[in-house]
């Protein structure tokens, strides 16, 4: 993992009193058009509103390099799921394939490793994120858990919580902080209630502000979503063991032997289904 400096080439503009005598520049074209989708408003932007050389660029030196030596494993890293600048220079790296958060001085020589895979105190099952919320304290999502640790200077486990959202599914799909420790959500999208088979459609997507608790204090507002189309489920045969095959539609699911044609047995969907003889 590296870090890269960003560069701004700024520019200054003074106001120059033009006379009319003067020619005017040629119209530009807009920098952007708009049109109606199906009743969906799509805007494309076809050049950036800033003139060339005032964009943001990033320089082709890394200002700091973590886990650039292969030969040592325990500093490299296999999945980073965020990372925080520490006001003494250090830093902290939530590594998602180790289930650690790894710590690294100013050159990015490794320093310590906490956490560890499982679902105790300490543990993770999937880091989705770091954040910094004010001070040096790491506030780690783990959403295997659905549980969001908070880390101390020194990498102690402080406290634990959840972070809710005002959506069905609780676990949101993004997060900011503040310095105060409160969140602001997105979640995963609530579909309409009528959804038609192979029709696309929009979830509504709420923000929501959530206290340093975890519970949501106020729904910001809701936003259309990515587009999907929903797919009838088809049969999906898998091993069930004992010479037998599940075949699950989207109502019933049968029970097939594999060795020839028999006779099979089917459950409503959605009941437990116990592991039938075959016949």
């Amino acid at each position: 993992m590296t870090v890269h400096r960003m560069r701004r080439a700024m520019g200054i503009a003074f106001p120059v009193l033009m006379s009319a005598a003067c020619e005017r520049p040629a119209a530009q074209s807009p920098s952007f058009t708009v049109r109606d989708s199906a009743g969906v408003r799509v805007v494309t932007n076809a050049r950036p509103l800033w003139q060339d050389g005032e964009g943001w660029s990033i320089d082709s030196v890394p200002s700091v390099a973590f886990g650039a030596d292969e030969g040592d494993t325990v500093a490299m890293l296999q999945r980073v799921a965020g990372a925080m600048l520490r006001t003494d220079g250090t830093y902290a790296v939530a590594d998602g394939g180790s289930s650690q958060v790894k710590y690294f001085d100013a050159a990015g020589r490794f320093l310590r490793a906490v956490g560890r895979s499982g679902q105790g105190p300490g543990e993770y099952e999937y880091i989705a994120w770091l954040l910094a919320c004010g001070g040096d304290s790491a506030f780690v999502s783990d959403i295997g858990n659905n549980q969001v640790s908070v880390l101390d200077a020194g990498g102690r486990l402080v406290r634990r919580f959840r972070l809710m959202t005002s959506e069905v599914a609780a676990t949101p799909f993004s997060t900011a902080c503040s310095r105060t420790g409160h969140f602001v959500t997105s979640g995963w999208g609530t579909p309409p209630r009528e959804v038609a088979p192979s029709r696309p459609y929009r979830p509504h997507v709420a923000v929501d502000l959530s206290g340093a608790d975890g519970r949501v204090r106020q729904t910001l507002s809701a936003f259309p979503g990515t587009e999907m189309t929903p797919v009838m489920g088809g049969p999906d045969p898998r091993s069930a063991g004992g010479g037998c095959v599940s075949a699950s539609g989207t109502d019933r699911r049968g029970w097939r032997r594999m060795t020839g044609v028999a006779s099979s047995r089917s459950t409503p969907r959605g009941r437990a289904a116990r592991r039938a003889p075959c016949i």
